[in-house]
């Protein structure tokens, strides 16, 4: 175990009793690694802002069904991946379907729909 995930075991065990000091320092050290993680996957600054807020409000709110505590980080990742995909089904482009000219839905010669469109009433 590293140095960097003693220190997230300690600060999950501390979050768990209770000490709202230790999510702080937890954010503030892990915040800027999902940020840019986030952004890059979604390429939108203000949304990654907002996803990056939620992998935090998610991770607090299961952190108690952590298993190992010093795989914190990672354990945000895959939160965050999971948002990042929600996000994608939210924006995803609308499927275009192609159009079909009027005359040949209607069946009319396209001659005889032109000529019906410029041609007065009285003289088609």
């Amino acid at each position: 175990m590293t140095d960097d995930q003693r220190r997230d075991a300690e600060l999950v065990r501390c979050i768990l009793c209770g000490d709202e000091t230790a999510f702080d320092a937890l954010y503030k050290r892990h915040k800027s690694r999902l940020y840019g993680f986030i952004v890059n996957k979604i390429d939108d600054r203000r949304d990654a802002e907002e996803l990056t807020n939620d992998t935090f409000l998610k991770a607090e709110e299961h952190l108690h069904t952590l298993q190992e505590p010093e795989k914190v980080l990672n354990w945000m990742f895959s939160i965050a991946s999971q948002l990042i995909a929600g996000w994608h089904r939210r924006h995803k482009n609308p499927v275009r379907r192609k159009v079909t000219p009027t005359f040949t839905r209607l069946k009319v010669k396209p001659r005889r729909l032109l000529l019906s469109i410029r041609l007065p009433r009285n003289t088609q």
